[in-house]
């Protein structure tokens, strides 16, 4: 793999460049070990970062023993795991 920056003026520069992409490349590997991630379309995404809203937090003043499957509903959303979200509702 050829790594080319163009601000880069001499062949020291572009050593010590790579050996920084390196040790940052090993590094996100090393944490992304110890994490799941997953892809969330924006859309479906809203609702999960919605979870302190004034919508949620009524909801769940009213119902608090439906708050598990609430989340796992709302996750089943996100995922676009249909089938699983009308099992768990």
């Amino acid at each position: 793999m050829s790594l080319e920056v163009a601000h880069v003026k001499d062949k020291h520069d572009h050593v010590c460049l790579r050996v920084h992409l390196n040790d940052l490349e090993r590094a996100i590997k090393g944490e992304a070990e110890d994490h799941l991630v997953m892809a969330i379309p924006p859309d479906r995404g809203e609702l999960l970062q919605q979870e302190n809203s004034d919508f949620w937090n009524g909801l769940i003043d009213k119902f608090p023993s439906a708050f598990d499957d609430l989340e796992s509903a709302l996750f089943c959303y996100a995922c676009d795991e249909g089938t699983a979200r009308v099992f768990i509702a």
